[in-house]
């Protein structure tokens, strides 16, 4: 009897699963990781906002469903301004956006053959920071390297 008791002990002691992996404390709110295949990634919907460059751009970046290599389409859409006493006009592009630990980055080649690297991360609920980059070398007076604002889910 004795036997059965230890074996039986021993069978249900390899069944027990660490607490973290059903315990909502291990991701806090306001804390996400990256999605893992099949489930859904806290970016995907539609992203509204304004950079604030000149007179200010309307923006406007929508994440589609992950493909099966990981990645997400989007497309990201920005409005016309004024900056400096030009008018600059506005336009969309179709990018790759890719999940890197808590943030979703999408990436692309500028006309100017420079990169550019758009970084959305979780502030609030429906609401995520979004950091413009432009990489390389930019010309022009007063040209800044990058913009940072909210973005709101629409």
């Amino acid at each position: 009897m004795r036997t059965v008791a230890v074996v039986l002990f021993v069978a249900l002691a390899s069944l027990v699963v660490p607490a973290e992996a059903y315990d909502d404390a291990a991701n806090p709110p306001g804390e996400t990781t990256a999605s893992t295949p099949g489930s859904a990634s806290y970016f995907l919907g539609t992203w509204t906002g304004s950079w604030p460059m000149g007179s200010g751009a309307d923006v406007e970046i929508v994440i589609g469903k992950r493909l099966p290599d990981g990645t997400y389409k989007a497309k990201y859409t920005w409005g016309e301004y004024t900056h400096a006493g030009m008018e600059h006009l506005g336009g969309s592009k179709r990018v790759i956006g890719k999940e890197r630990g808590d943030a979703l980055v999408l990436e692309w080649e500028a006309k100017d053959g420079n990169k550019r690297e758009i970084l959305l991360t979780r502030y609030k609920e429906d609401v995520v920071k979004a950091r413009l980059e432009r990489l390389g070398t930019i010309g022009g007076k007063g040209m800044r390297q990058n913009f940072e604002t909210y973005l709101r889910r629409k």
